[in-house]
């Protein structure tokens, strides 16, 4: 209790303290995007306190938010509403789902926004496993309000507001920038769905975007999630899950290749 109630102080204090602390173009960073409808964003967590926070930082961007207690009535109500991104806490009631569990029925349910998880679990572990199963990212706490705008608002930007008119086709695999849906052309000639989440999608566009290129850590880190503070792990997690979904053989992958010492490499012969 002690730990929640100065996780719930450090975030109080940060956020209130924004305005202040902001450069003129972090200000303008947070400014709602006019003209469109308000974000929906569904956030989870056992502790009132820390949901009525999460919702005024978010909020004060103009975004609706709604907030659930457990896992269960997370799973809920994201099969009754159409959320345009999700903050699962992990650890709830010992009768409950965890947000683990959540992720893993909502990706089953092929219910496929950006997912977040936030959590005082800051293992390695735990982080590479929520990512692993779908999770778009892994908050730590205590976090810095700012830090959590920034990343909800960048993930929703790249979610919903890629260009609408742009069909990329670098065979075998066609992609559509307007749906963020891949297909991929098998031997016989038919045209398969691949399913991927926000972070395996955005890091297709990548690759297809610059193919044949080799590309550093840091560079795909950044593009992927506009972060310079490089997670090396949270990008292998993401390429391991990649590659299980558009190689015949993950083991030996035909199209994206590591190159020892420096990152990766998107190889399409003809390209």
């Amino acid at each position: 209790m002690a730990e929640n109630c100065f996780t719930i102080f450090i975030v109080e204090v940060v956020f209130l303290g924004l305005a202040s602390l902001m450069t003129k173009g972090e200000r303008d960073m947070l400014e709602p995007t006019a003209g469109r409808r308000p974000y929906s964003i569904l956030v989870a967590d056992d502790d009132a306190r820390i949901c009525r926070v999460i919702e005024q930082i978010l909020s004060s961007d103009g975004m609706r938010v709604v907030t659930v207690r457990s896992g269960r009535e997370a799973v809920d109500a994201a099969r009754r509403h159409a959320f345009d991104l999700i903050l699962l806490d992990v650890m709830y009631g010992a009768e409950d789902v965890d947000g683990f569990g959540v992720i893993e029925e909502l990706r089953r349910r092929v219910i496929d926004v950006p997912i977040f998880l936030i959590s005082a679990l800051a293992e390695e572990s735990d982080k590479i496993y929520g990512l692993g199963i779908g999770a778009d990212d892994y908050i730590t706490k205590p976090f810095s309000a700012l830090e959590l705008l920034y990343r909800v608002k960048a993930t929703l930007r790249r979610y919903h507001e890629t260009p609408k008119d742009q069909r990329i086709e670098r065979y075998p695999f066609v992609y559509l920038r307007n749906e963020m849906r891949l297909f991929k052309q098998e031997k016989g000639g038919e045209s398969r769905e691949i399913p991927l989440t926000t972070k395996e999608s955005q890091m297709m566009l990548f690759f297809l975007l610059h193919p044949n290129w080799v590309v550093t850590t840091e560079q795909l880190y950044e593009a992927v999630w506009c972060n310079r503070i490089v997670d090396s792990n949270t990008v292998m997690v993401h390429i391991s899950r990649l590659r299980n979904k558009i190689e015949e053989n993950p083991r030996v992958p035909l199209y994206i290749k590591t190159i020892r010492g420096i990152g990766y490499q998107f190889v399409l012969p003809g390209a």
